[in-house]
C-alpha cells in the first residue's frame, strides 16, 4: 500500500478517534506528525473532505462500489483499482480516497483452481447408499 495512502487512512482513524473521546496531547502530537508526512494537495483534498461532511478515505467493496457514497464502479476502474499500488486514487463521484486490499498472486491462483478442480467420477454401479 502506499505510505501516503498509509497515512490518510491513519490520520482519519485518530481523527475519529479525537471526535469521540476528546483530545490528549499524545493523541493530537500523533495527527501533527502524521500531518507533517502528508504533501499538502493531499491534505487540502483531506480537509476539504472533511469540512464538507465527507467520508475522506473509504474501502473499495469487494462488489466495487465506493465506501463512502456507494457508486458502483465500472469493471475496468475496479481492476485498475485493485492493480494500482504507487497511486493514491479517488471516487469518481465524491472524491473521497479509496483503497482496496489487492489479491496476492498465490491466492488469486488458489482460488481459481480451487473452482475448476473436479471431482473424481465414480465408477459405474457404485452408490453412496450405505446399510
Amino acid at each position: 500500500m502506499n505510505e501516503a495512502l498509509a497515512n490518510l487512512i491513519q490520520l482519519h482513524e485518530l481523527e475519529q478517534e479525537l471526535a469521540h473521546e476528546g483530545g490528549t496531547a499524545c493523541l493530537r502530537d500523533q495527527i501533527d506528525h502524521i500531518r507533517t508526512q502528508l504533501p499538502a494537495e493531499l491534505l487540502r483534498q483531506f480537509d476539504q473532505l472533511v469540512r464538507h461532511g465527507h467520508l475522506p478515505v473509504a474501502l473499495l467493496s469487494k462488489s466495487g462500489a465506493c465506501g463512502s457514497c456507494h457508486l458502483q464502479l465500472t469493471p475496468a476502474d475496479v481492476l485498475r483499482f485493485r492493480i494500482v499500488q504507487d497511486q493514491i486514487l479517488t471516487c469518481p463521484q465524491c472524491g473521497c480516497f479509496l483503497y482496496a486490499f489487492a489479491l496476492r498472486e498465490n491466492e488469486a491462483r488458489t482460488r481459481v483452481s480451487d473452482r475448476t478442480a473436479r471431482r473424481p467420477r465414480k465408477a459405474m454401479g457404485q452408490s453412496e447408499h450405505r446399510l
